[in-house]
């Protein structure tokens, strides 16, 4: 979210998520629907897990969030304590209610984030879809803008 390098040295996800409260504050929305692509998806899946009442949908384009094959591939990100807990504590209608649909758009062709990651999402969250881009890479709004525009505004509606 910042184009400039943080004066604080703060790299982590926390001060994104901070801004993404302040400004959905601000604007007076209580719940949006939440798209970002690569470390931005790994930031919007994040924002998700910890406050999903927040999160109507959810679009993770190419996002990062698990290590690439040869780096631990197939480790799980850290989840918050209190997020795991949620399935123990709340009735699991109102968990059901809380999780927000996830499309995930994902270049074959993906060279930084490979298309295989794709597996470990699926598996992470539960009914996902999964839409794969033949012949596109790792930043679909560019190599085929109208065609990741239709996939998204179709699930948006």
């Amino acid at each position: 979210m910042r184009t400039e390098p943080d004066p604080t040295g703060d790299y982590t996800d926390a001060p994104s998520i901070a801004v993404l409260i302040a400004l959905m504050d601000q604007l007076g929305a209580a719940k949006a629907s939440v798209v970002g692509n690569s470390m931005g998806g790994r930031i919007a899946w994040t924002f998700a897990a910890e406050h999903p009442e927040r999160v109507d949908r959810l679009v993770l384009i190419s996002p990062d969030g698990f290590a690439s094959p040869g780096f631990e591939y197939g480790v799980k990100p850290d989840v918050p304590a209190t997020v795991k807990a949620l399935r123990y504590v709340l009735p699991k209608p109102l968990v059901k209610m809380s999780l927000a649909p996830t499309l995930l758009l994902w270049g074959e062709e993906n060279r930084m984030i490979p298309f295989r990651n794709a597996a470990n999402f699926r598996k992470a969250i539960p009914g996902a879809k999964l839409v794969p881009l033949p012949g596109v890479g790792h930043l679909p709004q560019e190599d085929a803008p109208q065609w990741s525009l239709d996939v998204v505004r179709e699930f948006l509606r």
